[in-house]
């Protein structure tokens, strides 16, 4: 059967009104020595192909990479195009930090504390796969989501709420498109996750959790999704590096895994690894190690892919001839190597799938040329990529673990 809709690449064609070829990347292959990292998911994708009768879950952890929504919304709606339209996925209401944004969605809300994953200490609570925890600050507090009128990832038929209960716990009330669906207690024996849920209208929806007092209040997520296609939950924190996950609630990870088993697990780290100057890439190593063996356990079935983290530019002293002077000039950082080497040999020894983000977007000194482009494909930072960057990745991405066009 053939494919249904555009690839990423002429999504972003169309979106840039060109009809001329858009700049290229030299893209890399899925390394996964075995043949078995990836085929349990392209299994499900040909089930898929064959008639959206499933739904397809890909969880997607990361770090600002994935947290932006730019990369994994494009490769979102790549495949939610060609596959089935499973609807935005798991993720945070109200404003978690600032300038926090999803496609197909807005959210907003006021009155909550939120708690990353990246500095979460014991007494906020476990937290569990979006990486956050928040914590209602008094009555009244109000987080919502509502669907943008986009063509995927905005319609859902299943809204799920993921919330803590808690000994001190309080109670809330979900609104759904402004009328109340549910006053919920969170008060229980211990602190663990809990979940509600309801079927709606197939459609664009509108959904608030407010905190009506009594006690804690603390929400970790909401679902929105469909019943068949590809539902694609991008869960970046700003900041997190391999080691931060570990931090995760292995139960509660377990417990929200468990609602919608996902196909497949990506996971985006290391750029923040490399500012670490004491650690070695074996450390480096380890740490992603557990966090994917800790994924592995909340998720036996999934298939897992590791991407390495892209080029990252530092400030560099460069001497001139005998009567040049020196200048500064941007070059790729000289510990990026070890943060690369070190996600690909955690990725191939636990069993996972590895996609070299460096050498797809084209190697040493990528970074400071895509940053000097025009229009610029990564920002002025020489960390982060412009959109149109994030779409030439997910692009090569898209294609890379579909395996087959």
């Amino acid at each position: 059967m053939e494919p249904r809709g555009p690839t990423c690449a002429a999504l972003l064609l169309l979106a840039a009104g060109r009809v001329a070829a858009s700049p290229q990347i030299p893209g890399a292959p899925v390394e996964d020595p075995t043949g078995r990292a990836l085929a349990g998911f392209r299994a499900a994708l040909d089930q898929l192909r064959a008639g959206p009768t499933e739904l397809v879950r890909i969880v997607h952890l990361g770090d600002s990479h994935v947290a932006a929504d730019s990369m994994t919304g494009a490769v979102r709606r790549s495949l939610q195009s060609r596959y089935g339209d499973g609807g935005p996925g798991l993720l945070m209401p109200g404003t978690p930090w600032p300038h926090f944004r999803h496609g197909g969605v807005r959210t907003g809300g006021a009155g909550w504390s939120a708690t990353r994953i990246t500095r979460a200490a014991p007494e906020d609570g476990p937290v569990g796969l979006t990486g956050v925890v928040m914590a209602a600050d008094e009555p009244g507090a109000t987080a919502w989501v509502e669907a943008e009128d986009a063509q995927t990832g905005a319609r859902a038929s299943l809204v799920e709420l993921h919330y803590l209960k808690d000994p001190a716990g309080g109670r809330l009330q979900v609104k759904i498109d402004d009328h109340v669906r549910a006053s919920l207690s969170t008060a229980g024996s211990r602190v663990e996750p809990a979940f509600w849920s309801t079927e709606v209208e197939d459609g664009l929806h509108r959904v608030e959790v407010i905190a009506t007092g009594g006690g804690k209040v603390r929400i970790l997520g909401i679902s929105l999704r469909r019943p068949s296609g590809i539902v694609y939950d991008a869960l970046g924190v700003n900041g997190a590096r391999f080691a931060h996950w570990q931090r995760a609630d292995e139960d509660v990870l377990a417990a929200e895994l468990g609602r919608n088993p996902p196909a497949l697990i990506v996971t985006t780290f290391g750029t923040n690894d490399v500012d670490d100057d004491d650690a070695t890439g074996e450390e480096h190593r380890r740490a992603l190690l557990a966090t994917l063996a800790l994924l592995r356990r909340a998720a036996p079935a999934a298939s897992c892919l590791v991407m390495g983290p892209p080029d990252r530019a530092v400030r560099a002293i460069v001497r001139g001839g005998r009567r040049a002077p020196p200048r500064r000039v941007w070059q790729t950082s000289p510990a990026l190597a070890a943060v690369v080497t070190a996600a690909r040999q955690a990725a191939l020894q636990s069993g996972c799938a590895f996609w070299n983000t460096f050498a797809a977007m084209g190697g040493r000194g990528t970074m400071r040329r895509w940053a000097a482009a025009s229009p610029p494909l990564a920002g002025r930072d020489h960390v982060h990529l412009t959109s149109g960057g994030y779409h030439l990745i997910a692009d090569s991405l898209a294609t890379a673990i579909v395996g087959s066009p």
